[in-house]
């Protein structure tokens, strides 16, 4: 990253924080968490640029080193790999935000939203984990990874479950 892109995200960082302290200050909570997530969105189009030439050049280097026939490709597919997944999940905050916000309006339980955390926690590590073990030519590894992504799933969404069937045994 070059010095003038930091300090255009900086600039952008300071007017937004600016002009979301001042609608929270002024009684307009929701305006200041929408300057916030625009904010977010604006910034991730500035550095999208700088992760696409990363990832571009992985690939080149990836497709490079299988044409000469080296076994290095396989690291390479790895790093690259996982900086995306470091990238993708240092995104996630804002996605948890907003779903934590949703939840208090409709005075959802801590403990459902904790669950629902978990499980889409899971799946996206299992996923990622398929992926890298695929990568490295390793399927049948990345199909036990979501077998056993699947039965943690439902171990950890199984008090939701058994709300769900007392509500409807409730009702009924």
């Amino acid at each position: 990253m070059d010095l003038s892109l930091i300090m255009r995200i900086a600039g952008l960082g300071l007017g937004l924080w600016a002009i979301e302290e001042l609608l929270s200050k002024a009684g307009m909570g929701d305006a200041a968490k929408y300057v916030k997530i625009i904010g977010t969105l604006v910034i991730l189009t500035f550095i999208i640029n700088e992760i696409l030439e990363f990832f571009a050049v992985g690939v080149v280097t990836i497709k490079f080193l299988s044409e000469i026939g080296s076994n290095t490709q396989i690291y390479v597919r790895i790093i690259v790999g996982l900086t995306l997944f470091s990238v993708a999940c240092s995104q996630l905050d804002v996605v948890f935000q907003i779903i934590q916000q949703l939840a208090n309006k409709v005075n959802m339980e801590g403990t459902y939203l904790t669950i629902i955390f978990k499980i889409i926690g899971i799946a996206y590590i299992s996923e990622f984990g398929y992926q890298l073990c695929k990568d490295a030519g390793e399927e049948g590894i990345g199909g036990k990874i979501q077998f056993a992504a699947k039965v943690m799933i439902f171990v950890v969404a199984a008090p939701v479950i058994l709300a769900l069937i007392d509500l409807i045994t409730q009702l009924l």
